[in-house]
């Protein structure tokens, strides 16, 4: 399997070696969910990830780090947290974006 959807389930934090196994992982959709939180080395395994959905839940922080291994990421979707800023160095790394969706959050200050 090289998509996952978790979405309307119940998980409350991402945790370090939640997807260890899943570098094979193209696709994770995690929306609707109830995520206040993701650790730091989440995502480190899933290299080959393009699209990353967690839109619909509780985040209202983001470590500058959190998506620092999604090299080969397209598409991210963050809408509808409650986010109060974004630090710009989150985006760093991400060098195949193309779509970042922050819509329906409550961003006030973006660092650099």
């Amino acid at each position: 399997t090289r998509i996952i959807d978790l979405s309307h389930n119940k998980i409350v934090k991402i945790k370090n070696d939640m997807f260890s196994k899943g570098y094979f992982l193209v696709r994770l959709i995690l929306n609707s969910n109830k995520i206040e939180k993701i650790e730091r080395d989440s995502f480190i395994s899933l290299k080959l990830l393009v699209e990353l959905d967690l839109s619909s839940n509780l985040l209202n922080d983001l470590h500058y780090d959190t998506f620092k291994s999604l090299s080969k990421l397209e598409i991210l979707n963050i809408s509808f947290n409650y986010l109060k800023h974004i630090n710009l160095n989150l985006m760093t790394e991400l060098n195949s974006l193309i779509k970042l969706d922050l819509s329906h959050n409550q961003i006030a200050h973006i660092d650099e």
